[in-house]
């Protein structure tokens, strides 16, 4: 079974790596999955500059393998 539309919000990278283990444990727990492929992150963020270098230098990953930035 595959869980669809999961949006976990943090206010840090810190904060988004804890909720997306929070998700993969979750979907242990409950038999289910989260497709890596068809997921992916994003940074709001009013400073463009924080924005693009965050997306050139972090990874953030779902079931260790690494989601694309949006």
């Amino acid at each position: 079974a595959y869980a669809d539309d999961a949006a976990p919000l943090a206010e840090s990278l810190e904060g988004l790596r804890r909720q997306l283990a929070i998700c993969e444990q979750w979907s242990r727990e409950w038999n289910m999955s989260f497709n890596p492929a068809k997921s992916f992150a994003m940074v709001l963020a009013g400073d463009p500059n924080l924005v693009e270098e965050v997306m050139r230098t972090e990874v953030v990953t779902l079931y260790g393998k690494p989601l694309k930035w949006e």
